[in-house]
């Protein structure tokens, strides 16, 4: 039995309650009874995937989701990245953050993109808490097969299952469409960490003029890069120390696509914001300080419609990237 049919049937025995006359008291009581223990097992059933509204889709174009839900109405469509589960002084740091980012620009005006794996502790989780799993407010992407891999009964116990199963969930044929969508549909990017894919999802940021905001959070341990696996560890780290101070990268750079990054040095200094925090202070004076950043005009979409011709952008860019791009890695040449 579907979710629809249990409200539907629970609905039916309360108003069998409410019509219930004075003097049948046993007949009311039994009835409550049947109430109590009908939610009960509606609240504790298991929820399949079946359950869900899924949409498949082929390509990266999120234009029919954008214009169907109400995402696409939202003047700050946020993208978040970062750790897809739970470790020590990860979650309270980024769940503030995230609320008091969503307070600042105002939850009316504020959508958010995440994939629907709501493990605890993990920033997806965090994602569609701040959002109210309000299917105006979030849109859930994912790939086919991370999807086939989900498992719903290991979500953290304080998600609105009810809501949950209201809300699309978009799944996308592969991770690099996947990721194109992701970066389509939102306008801006928060990493709170993250590894590898991390990484990509800033470069698709930036290769659509999406801002960054990077939250280093200085209560992790991870270092930005681990040697042993060879794996990024931080992304927020590691983009840094790699990208902006150049130090030589050890991991695939085909696969990070640090030739566009260092090509657009100037993208970079523009449009990639770092915050450090470590307590609640600290946390709340880079959330204002970042979603003043997030309101600010952002330079390229004024370059896109200033120049329409692409010959005249293209020079703009160069000049922008080749002139201001390396004084601002000068100036910011040290490690973190």
């Amino acid at each position: 039995m579907d979710g629809n049919r249990l409200q539907l049937k629970l609905g039916r025995l309360r108003r069998l309650v409410d019509s219930s006359q004075g003097n049948e008291t046993d007949a009311r009581s039994s009835l409550k009874e049947r109430i109590r223990d009908f939610t009960a097992s509606f609240k504790n059933r298991e929820y399949s995937k079946d359950d869900c509204k899924t949409f498949i889709h082929e390509t990266a174009d999120v234009s029919e989701i954008l214009e169907k839900s109400g995402i696409g109405k939202k003047k700050y469509r946020i993208a978040t990245s970062g750790y897809s589960f739970d470790q020590e002084g990860y979650s309270e740091v980024t769940s503030s953050f995230l609320k008091h980012l969503d307070k600042y620009l105002g939850s009316k005006n504020t959508g958010y993109i995440t994939p629907p794996t709501l493990y605890p502790g993990s920033i997806y989780e965090m994602t569609t808490s701040v959002s109210g799993l309000n299917p105006s407010n979030v849109a859930l992407f994912t790939t086919q097969r991370y999807w086939e891999g989900t498992d719903l009964s290991a979500f953290n116990k304080d998600v609105n299952m009810r809501k949950f199963l209201r809300t699309p969930v978009h799944l996308f044929p592969d991770n690099q469409t996947y990721l194109e969508a992701t970066a389509n549909a939102s306008n801006v990017l928060v990493c709170t960490g993250g590894r590898k894919v991390a990484i990509n999802e800033i470069v698709e940021a930036l290769k659509r003029n999406n801002k960054v905001i990077m939250l280093v959070n200085k209560n992790l341990t991870n270092e930005d890069f681990d040697q042993s696996n060879n794996a990024v560890e931080c992304a927020p780290r590691y983009f840094h120390n790699y990208i902006v101070c150049r130090d030589d990268d050890p991991a695939n750079v085909r696969d990070l696509d640090l030739k566009f990054l260092r090509e657009n040095q100037g993208k970079v200094m523009q449009l990639v914001k770092w915050y450090f925090v470590d307590d609640e202070e600290s946390i709340k004076s880079a959330a204002y300080r970042a979603a003043k950043v997030i309101q600010d005009p952002n330079i390229f979409e004024m370059i896109d419609n200033i120049f329409k011709n692409d010959k005249d952008k293209d020079r703009v860019l160069n000049d922008f990237n080749t002139s201001v791009g390396p004084a601002y890695v000068r100036s910011k040449s040290t490690r973190i």
